[in-house]
């Protein structure tokens, strides 16, 4: 069991945590009091989850993702969802985990390494304040920038600093297992058409009864790239240890992702399943039938594409009208979104370099806040919107123009940083590396991969359903390759 120790000389590490409870309490409690009392069990709640955490962190980790998952019940089958606060409760996961590092990197705890993550981090959120600062931005959607796309390194450093493998192998394990329940779920909304679909909320497609499991509000694009991460992790597994348990998981995953209709999520998949064959037909087949397998494998994807074109499949339709017609790709939602940015730049050169501001241009930020330029050139394109590449808005695009190229990079680096260790550890010929570690090892790579995949085509990286499994396995493989390589 993983605790932190809280010295009887030194008190004012826990008074402080005491008072900042409290006061994020008596402050919600007020300003929620007209509402309605049942804010006043919730905060009760969350204050006996912060006390359990000072005794073990795990509660923090497992209390997270399960809010990431329930999030969907809470919204749309309680009156809580007309409150819009109640959208905030992993920020304030987040928030007590980066506390409780906070104190231990007070005490000088922290491994050097995961100290350039903290440097990093400290530079991006200088330069996005200095860049709220000179484009005389909002403040409040510096905020809600900041506790959106760090959520990932928080918890990554958080879970490298006070899990051990054996903790993260049972909550990775545990995310597997709400997958599976979430498997059931999307199999009874699908057969009934959508009926028994009491959480579905606002889709991109617009399909009002697709199964979105649990998660309500863009539920069926959640449960796909959900599934797709979790199919990645399941088949990695398998090829390095061969155990049939995880040929269970990736029938699960894969079944998953196939009814949850998330159509921009194919081409990485078909990318991964070739990945995947060369490496099965490296490590099972000789030569010289490798070559004429994976030629096979790629053959049979071929067919697959074009009789789903033959079969007018409305999403194959719709990719291969884009790649026939240059001018639908040109008039895209995303492609204009870049030509704005192309735009603002022409006009103001140094945006190229800091950006127009956090919250200024796109994306869900943007949209609550109600930035300079969001209000300009966004928010009156309002149209029906018939697939992902219509969408205006992306992380990629609200990242490149409300950081700037400088703040892009920063931000790319951490990913670049992990990726490589990941990579680092598959390649290595150490034969004391177990199947397992290298089968998270290829995992992590992919995932990564997959993440900013996704990063251009949606806003996927604010969704800490899926960053939050992301940072758990890089965690895992950041360990594993320190106590392999004793760094």
């Amino acid at each position: 069991m993983t605790k932190i120790n809280v010295p009887l000389k030194n008190y004012s590490n826990l008074i402080l945590i005491f008072f900042l409870t409290g006061f994020l309490s008596i402050f919600f409690g007020l300003f929620h009091v007209y509402l309605n009392p049942i804010f006043s069990f919730g905060l009760l709640g969350l204050f006996f989850i912060i006390l359990a955490s000072l005794k073990n962190i795990k509660i923090l980790f497992y209390a997270l993702f399960l809010w990431s998952i329930t999030i969907g019940i809470v919204t749309n089958l309680t009156f809580l969802g007309q409150f819009n606060i109640i959208n905030y409760g992993d920020e304030i996961f987040v928030f007590m985990l980066a506390l409780i590092l906070f104190f231990r990197f007070r005490k000088q705890e922290l491994n050097s390494e995961i100290l350039k993550f903290v440097l990093i981090i400290f530079l991006f959120i200088s330069f996005v304040a200095l860049s709220t600062i000179l484009n005389k931005g909002s403040f409040i959607g510096l905020l809600n920038f900041l506790s959106t796309y760090l959520k990932f390194f928080i918890i990554f450093i958080c879970a490298v600093s006070f899990l051990e493998f054996k903790d993260m192998k049972k909550l990775i394990f545990f995310m597997l297992l709400i997958g599976v329940f979430q498997f059931f779920v999307v199999n009874v909304q699908f057969f009934s058409y959508g009926k028994t679909n009491i959480l579905v909320g606002p889709e991109i497609n617009l399909w009002q009864d697709s199964a979105c499991g649990l998660f309500g509000e863009y539920g069926a694009h959640r449960i796909g790239h959900f599934s797709i991460i979790f199919l990645i992790l399941s088949t990695s597994l398998w090829l390095f240890t061969f155990k049939k348990k995880w040929l269970f998981f990736i029938f699960i995953c894969l079944y998953t992702f196939i009814i949850s209709f998330t159509e921009q999520d194919y081409l990485f998949l078909i990318f991964f399943i070739l990945i995947s064959v060369n490496v099965f037909l490296r490590n099972r087949i000789k030569m010289p039938f490798k070559s004429f397998a994976f030629c096979g494998i790629f053959l049979l994807i071929f067919s697959g594409i074009f009789m789903s074109y033959k079969t007018n499949f409305e999403p194959t339709k719709r990719y291969f009208a884009y790649f026939s017609n240059p001018r639908k790709i040109e008039g895209s939602g995303k492609v204009q979104s870049l030509l704005l940015v192309q735009k603002i730049i022409s006009q103001e050169p140094h945006y190229i370099l800091i950006g127009v501001g956090p919250g200024s241009f796109s994306g869900g930020i943007a949209a609550k806040v109600k930035g300079k330029y969001y209000k300009k050139y966004i928010e009156y394109k309002v149209r029906r919107i018939k697939s992902t590449l219509d969408y205006w808005w992306s992380s990629f695009i609200t990242l490149i123009s409300e950081t700037g190229l400088v703040g892009y990079l920063l931000y790319v680096i951490m990913f670049i940083l992990i990726f490589v260790r990941g990579f680092k550890m598959y390649k290595c010929k150490n034969i004391k590396i177990s199947n397992f570690d290298k089968g998270m090892a290829f995992a992590l790579c992919n995932i990564i991969g997959f993440l900013w995949f996704i990063s251009f085509l949606s806003n996927a990286l604010e969704w800490v359903v899926l960053t939050f499994p992301c940072a758990i396995i890089s965690a895992y493989v950041w360990k594993s390759y320190n106590y392999y390589y004793k760094v």
